[in-house]
């Protein structure tokens, strides 16, 4: 009789270790919050976009806006360069633009040369001057990150705005870190101003505060109340006063809604919804119980 087989079973393999959730930038220590205010999406008149790709690395976006004296046409390119294609959804360099029939020209290129390090590119014009120009470089080590920005930096004048950050992640729960903003211009002025901020993140929640020597205090905290329901509260205090908002969000299978007080007296919402495939359409209104004035924009995007 043979004997039977003594050779063991080959060892399940592990599954490959899960890269943790990056810490995040500085910048965006409040983004959580702040992304939930309705403000953020509002809009008044009437505005049509329409996008459409044109090949695999181009895309083209028209929209019309009808708000009296402000109406204009902006077009908007987008370029998804290949000199570095990490994967069907994430390729390198993308260069953005926008142009208006008023003359005003932004322009914006992201690139990512190597893992974790991320370059951008951001400028502004209108027809009569050159406004606005920033350089940033954000390296992401997934537990902490490093940034740096420079904007309007002008050697010639002797003038512009450096800015230093750093962001730690703690534990799991509590990420720590600060920034230093330092601006100068020949001859007349020389500032540097700090400021520390830090995050602690729950289950279904966040809370964040920065302070800056400055005088200025920010708090925001956001709460996840079900799958398609979000509240947030943001508070800034500086020399200028002090503003409040709260906010709420809730997702439908359709679109999204946005509401949200201000402690000016404004009373914001806004509704976006899917038609069909291909077209949205965007409501939005506004009315501020302090002085009377209101807001209200109508708008249909086709395409993605």
């Amino acid at each position: 009789a043979s004997r039977p087989s003594t050779m063991a079973a080959p060892a399940e393999q592990a599954p490959p270790a899960q890269p943790e959730p990056s810490v995040g930038a500085y910048d965006f220590l409040h983004m959580s919050a702040k992304n939930l205010m309705a403000q953020n999406f509002m809009f008044s008149g009437i505005r049509l976009s329409i996008s459409k790709p044109l090949g695999m690395n181009f895309m083209a976006a028209h929209s019309i806006v009808i708000d009296g004296e402000k109406s204009f046409y902006k077009f908007a390119p987008t370029y998804v360069g290949t000199i570095r294609q990490k994967s069907q959804q994430e390729s390198y360099p993308v260069c953005l633009g926008e142009v208006t029939t008023e003359g005003n020209v932004v322009s914006q290129v992201i690139h990512e040369p190597i893992d974790n390090l991320k370059l951008k590119f951001q400028s502004q014009s209108s027809s009569k001057e050159f406004q606005h120009g920033q350089i940033e470089a954000d390296y992401d080590m997934g537990t902490s990150h490093v940034g740096v920005k420079l904007v309007n930096v002008n050697p010639v004048r002797g003038s512009g705005i450096w800015v230093f950050n750093y962001f730690k992640k703690i534990t799991d729960s509590v990420a720590m870190g600060g920034d230093l903003t330092y601006q100068y211009s020949k001859g007349q002025f020389e500032v540097a101003m700090p400021s520390f901020g830090g995050r602690y993140q729950g289950k279904d929640w966040i809370f964040a505060g920065t302070v800056s020597t400055a005088g200025a205090l920010e708090l925001s905290y956001m709460q996840k109340l079900s799958d398609t329901a979000r509240v947030a509260t943001t508070l800034e205090f500086s020399g200028n006063g002090l503003a409040a908002n709260a906010g709420v969000q809730y997702s439908f299978n359709s679109g999204v809604f946005r509401s949200q007080i201000t402690s000016g007296g404004s009373i914001v919402g806004c509704l976006e919804r899917k038609l069909q495939e291909g077209i949205t359409m965007l409501l939005n209104g506004s009315m501020n119980h302090v002085t009377g004035k209101s807001t209200v924009g109508v708008g249909l995007v086709f395409g993605q």
